[in-house]
């Protein structure tokens, strides 16, 4: 599961190979124009080397004259994108430096400045989602699904605050855009968090992590005779996760019938998974009883290791989504412009194999629609639903603390 040269980062798996030495492992920038770049990298450092020797030169002769005629950056970007969609992988994409910067904060699991949400594009329409719990933009009244049809009075496509997409040019993911700013920066969005409704929402930029998220949203659930537990992970940084949840079942879950352990979101780091799943192991664990994992269509690496790991022991019950099968590990490559170059470099071991182009199927399928969901989450409620019954069965049993189902 862990290679000494493998890190798992954020929505993919982090590479820095030893025998680079610059700032978090990023390759050497290459000395040639955007597109140029990324192919000669891919020529080079695809993981498939008789995929970059047979097929990929073909692939990039069909971009290279758009390429060659796009007058600015975005443009280009916009043909790599193309290009790296005809690549059959996981965690092929362009980020911004920024982007970058703010995923790798994220795996280290310090917090760096957002307004605590991202933007999907989803047809041309932009809509909020990716809310971290108790950051700003929950706390200035954002919810997931308000369509965002300004950014200081410009539409958002047109917003210098929007950055590039970030999403795997391969997958069938939408476009998922950070909004750009600086600690303590406040932005006015105009937003309609239903047809016909339009309100505006300040939303001040402060430094926040998926990590204090995690912490923000830990909370008892009642159903009728029973406490659930319930955290969100939105990333698995390189350490934080297992010690939060050691910390709650030793205090508020203690006395818990049921858990919920939230995985949408991106991925993590591999460092976490072990002590995750020895957690949550259902002989050996510290968490014994039932649990539901809740999953998305972007859930995603190292988070559906653990799904898949716990649900092959019988540990828990997977709602949601089929996730992402992007089990793929990925290193990062400058490839000038101020942008870097997501790609994946060598396999998993094992779970690449089981898991890439895959993902894991929900045992309960639930999906989660985005649009004007106007703070109404499917997938959670039929966790819950889920967790119920099966303490119900249990309890006719006469049983509360075996958790196989």
């Amino acid at each position: 599961m862990h290679t000494p040269r493998a890190l798992v980062f954020t929505s993919l798996l982090f590479f820095a190979p030893v025998a680079l030495a610059q700032e978090h492992g990023v390759l050497a920038q290459e000395p040639a124009g955007l597109f140029e770049s990324v192919a000669r990298t891919l020529e080079r450092r695809f993981y498939d080397k008789e995929f970059r020797t047979l097929e990929l030169p073909a692939i990039a002769d069909r971009y290279r004259a758009a390429a060659d005629a796009c007058e600015t950056l975005a443009e280009e970007r916009a043909v790599v994108h193309d290009f790296l969609a005809n690549i059959p992988a996981s965690h092929l994409a362009l980020v911004s430096r920024t982007t970058y910067d703010h995923m790798f904060a994220e795996l280290s699991g310090r917090g760096s400045a957002t307004f605590g949400f991202q933007l999907v594009e989803l047809e041309g329409q932009y809509y909020v989602d990716w809310v971290f719990e108790g950051g700003p933009a929950e706390r200035a009244g954002l919810r997931r699904g308000d369509q965002v049809i300004a950014i200081e009075g410009v539409a958002p496509g047109e917003s210098v605050r929007l950055d590039w997409r970030s999403d795997d040019a391969a997958l069938p993911d939408p476009a998922i855009h950070e909004i750009l700013g600086v600690d303590g920066e406040s932005l006015e969005f105009t937003v309609r968090p239903a047809p016909g409704e339009e309100v505006r929402r300040t939303v001040r930029a402060m430094v926040y992590s998926g990590m204090d998220a995690a912490r923000a949203s830990a909370r008892i659930v009642e159903s009728g005779p029973y406490r659930f537990g319930y955290v969100h992970f939105w990333y698995i940084p390189f350490m934080g996760p297992s010690g939060l949840l050691k910390e709650l079942f030793a205090d508020r879950f203690a006395d818990c019938d049921g858990l919920i352990v939230d995985l949408r979101g991106r991925g993590g780091a591999v460092t976490e998974v072990g002590a995750l799943l020895n957690l949550l192991d259902p002989q050996e664990g510290q968490w014994r009883r039932p649990l539901v994992l809740l999953t998305h269509a972007e859930t995603r690496s190292a988070k559906e290791v653990i799904a898949y790991q716990l649900r092959r022991k019988n540990a828990c019950f997977v709602v949601g989504e089929t996730t992402a099968g992007a089990v793929i590990p990925a290193t990062f490559a400058d490839v000038g412009h101020d942008t870097m170059l997501m790609f994946p470099a060598f396999t998993l071991p094992g779970h690449t194999r089981l898991l890439e182009g895959i993902g894991v199927t929900p045992d309960i399928e639930v999906a989660g629609p985005l649009p004007f969901a106007g703070g109404r989450d499917p997938i959670y409620r039929a966790g819950i639903v889920a967790l119920d019954e099966w303490c119900r069965e249990l309890s006719a049993l006469g049983r509360r603390g075996a958790s196989a189902r």
